[in-house]
């Protein structure tokens, strides 16, 4: 640090929306990122009895 770079860690619970908030700035932003996500996926699975 001290070249003007600046590090964050956002934390919350799950579902809380840290993605979203994340996403949304960047599209807000003008500049370089680096890093990764997962995103999640919701299947929902239906039993049938025969």
């Amino acid at each position: 640090m001290g070249d003007g770079d600046e590090e964050y860690f956002l934390t919350g619970e799950k579902g809380i929306g840290k993605s979203t908030l994340l996403f949304k700035i960047l599209n807000l932003l003008d500049c370089s990122i680096g890093g990764y996500y997962e995103k999640r996926l919701h299947v929902k699975m239906e039993s049938s009895l025969i």
